[in-house]
């Protein structure tokens, strides 16, 4: 007679959200893809499997481009309330102008999640990978992407920790275990 999300959370199974487009929750602390076990950050509200399957995926696939990818994680906020994600879809184009203006890379793998508080306005949480050969650290990058957002009207943060850089198995579990913030249920 118990709810399914409180059965979900007690057992670590996954529940079915209905109307939701991004698949079951699962509140375990890791998940299984393709063979390998991962760890995520599932604690207070499970994550979305289908979302945690595109981390997985984008991250993998920037590892197959590049020896050394470079993970970074930013926060978008915009005082303005927009009805679509015409803001963020903007950013991401001048983001990968600059990265292959500045670093000559052809590939920017990018992940995002639009996140409503009640009583403000959407914020993005944003994980950006790059070439990490050619972007050793990213402060220089953060700074013409943080005034990209600044010209939309928006305000960047960075998390603590903002970037990690992946080159063998042990730093892609840790970038997946932070992305896997944006999966949350």
């Amino acid at each position: 007679g118990l709810p399914a999300s409180v059965i979900a959370k007690a057992t670590g199974e996954t529940k079915r959200k209905r109307g939701q487009r991004y698949g079951h929750v699962t509140y375990q602390e890791g998940y299984s893809y393709a063979g390998r076990q991962y760890p995520i950050n599932s604690s207070k509200s499970g994550c979305y499997t289908k979302i945690l399957q595109r981390i997985i995926e984008q991250i993998t696939a920037m590892r197959a481009h590049y020896g050394r990818v470079l993970f970074i994680r930013l926060d978008l906020h915009h005082e303005n309330f927009g009805d679509d994600n015409s803001l963020v879809s903007a950013f991401m184009k001048s983001a990968r102008a600059i990265v292959q203006s500045r670093y000559q890379t052809a590939h920017l793998g990018y992940l995002w999640a639009r996140e409503l508080e009640r009583a403000k306005c959407q914020h993005y949480h944003v994980i950006l990978l790059v070439d990490g050969d050619k972007v050793r650290h990213p402060s220089a990058l953060l700074d013409l992407l943080v005034e990209s957002w600044a010209k939309q009207g928006g305000v960047s943060s960075i998390p603590k920790n903002g970037f990690i850089h992946i080159d063998d198995e042990d730093s892609e579990a840790a970038a997946i275990y932070r992305a896997s913030y944006l999966a949350k249920g």
